[in-house]
């Protein structure tokens, strides 16, 4: 019985939800697919408007926050650890982007690794995250010196809003962007 009462809440977690469907699209799968399936098994509003946050943040923000990511890990997680890879993009959304707390941000991405079976990945998520919120002006600044991750855009497409208008790029796209918090 212990290990269906886990089971439930693992289910219920509105982070854990949105890894697993960030790890499918970053396979490939499409998230307009995938999100309304697996947003049935959160009963309340409130857990499904944070995992669709979180998938569609994540998302619009990937190219920074997988810069981020690239400068927080020694090295790269393997395949099978993608869904540890989505809630670290998880919790870098959350601190930068968010008005979650960030001990909850910090906690709750961390503990999902633990309910997603991979009790290790709990401690590297919690350093991680921790390591970002104490070297976050540092590490932005750092990711913002790419155009691709600053403005979260492929470099192709940055290319050809440059081409198109050479005078006024930067300040073309600084304009179509959301404000920071």
């Amino acid at each position: 019985m212990k290990m269906l009462a886990t089971q439930r809440k693992s289910a219920a977690d509105p982070r854990l939800i949105a890894a697993r469907v960030l790890r499918d699209v970053l396979k490939g799968r499409s998230l307009s697919d995938l999100l309304p399936e697996r947003l049935n098994g959160l009963d309340d509003p409130r857990d499904r408007a944070l995992a669709q946050e979180l998938c569609y943040g994540v998302m619009r923000g990937y190219p920074r926050l997988q810069a981020l990511v690239g400068l927080l890990l020694k090295k790269p997680l393997k395949a099978k650890d993608q869904d540890l890879q989505a809630l670290i993009l998880i919790g870098l959304y959350q601190l930068s982007e968010m008005r979650v707390a960030a001990h909850a941000a910090i906690h709750e991405t961390a503990g999902a690794a633990g309910r997603l079976g991979k009790r290790w990945g709990v401690g590297l998520i919690n350093g991680v995250l921790r390591n970002f919120q104490r070297q976050q002006a540092v590490l932005q600044e750092k990711v913002d010196r790419q155009p691709s991750s600053r403005y979260a855009m492929p470099d192709w497409l940055l290319q050809r809003i440059e081409q198109r208008w050479p005078d006024s790029w930067q300040e073309r796209i600084a304009a179509s962007m959301p404000a920071r918090r």
